[in-house]
């Protein structure tokens, strides 16, 4: 089973999120701020961080640069209700981080996770 991190600054997006990733069969911690997600990485194994971008004291992008640089073997996602190419200069040197945005569906993380594609017709569906 797969150990998730998520990290949103919003407590109900982020709550809502790990219950339906229990309901697959993950693994799932939940922090509010990126302080909190760094502590947790550091006394946990997590297989995947997933992190909302805009966040208060720390953003998304340099709570990702941390934990690819203490652990080097963990998938990152970011999520963002916004346009990505404003963060396009930070995330030039960003490799093996993946992106989706707010709103998604559930399998299109999933997939992420997991590192398989997602169907046309599963990314359209409603």
């Amino acid at each position: 089973m797969k150990r998730l991190l998520i990290v949103d600054d919003n407590a109900n997006f982020a709550f809502s999120l790990g219950v339906g990733l229990k309901r697959r069969n993950y693994c799932v911690d939940v922090a509010g701020d990126a302080y909190e997600a760094i502590n947790r990485l550091e006394k946990d194994h997590y297989d995947a961080l997933i992190t909302d971008i805009r966040m208060p004291k720390l953003d998304g992008i340099g709570l990702a640069r941390i934990a690819a640089r203490l652990f080097p073997n963990i998938t990152i996602i970011l999520m963002s209700a916004y346009d990505f190419k404003e963060y396009e200069d930070k995330l030039k040197n960003k490799k093996a981080v993946q992106k989706i945005a707010k709103p998604f569906k559930l399998n299109q993380l999933t997939a992420l996770i997991e590192n398989t594609d997602v169907g046309e017709d599963e990314v359209k569906a409603e």
